[in-house]
């Protein structure tokens, strides 16, 4: 029953200090973390030590820490644009040319921007 109470505890947090104090999630995250960890008392620091090393240690943490940075490095870096000026000069000229372009840079773009699942091994099929 403890652990129903401390998901009531972290969505309310959350939601709290997101949506009534207009903070930013993350933050909001955060506060919900600290909420989640009073229910475990004098124990606390050795849960959230615990919980964030087998978490960082998950293939999809570092999935997701990677999408977050190449998100990042193509919005801040002139690459993207770079992509679409170069299609739109290949592209541009033809009927439907700036769909064309969107299509392909969107066909470019995507293996680093999606996860696709790995296909079983041959004898699990």
């Amino acid at each position: 029953m403890t652990a129903v109470w401390a998901l009531i505890a972290f969505i309310a947090a959350i939601v709290i200090w997101n949506a009534v104090f207009k903070r930013n999630i993350g933050e909001a995250m955060i506060v919900g973390l600290v909420a989640v960890a009073a229910f475990a008392g004098s124990k606390a620091p050795t849960y959230v030590w615990h919980g964030f090393v087998d978490s960082i240690s998950e293939e999809v943490t570092f999935a997701g820490l990677a999408f977050i940075f190449m998100s990042f490095l193509l919005a801040k870096t002139p690459v993207l644009d770079r992509l679409i000026d170069v299609l739109n000069s290949f592209l541009g000229r033809l009927r439907g040319g700036p769909v064309y372009t969107s299509t392909v840079a969107g066909g470019m773009s995507a293996p680093s921007r999606t996860s696709v699942p790995r296909s079983p091994p041959r004898s699990d099929r």
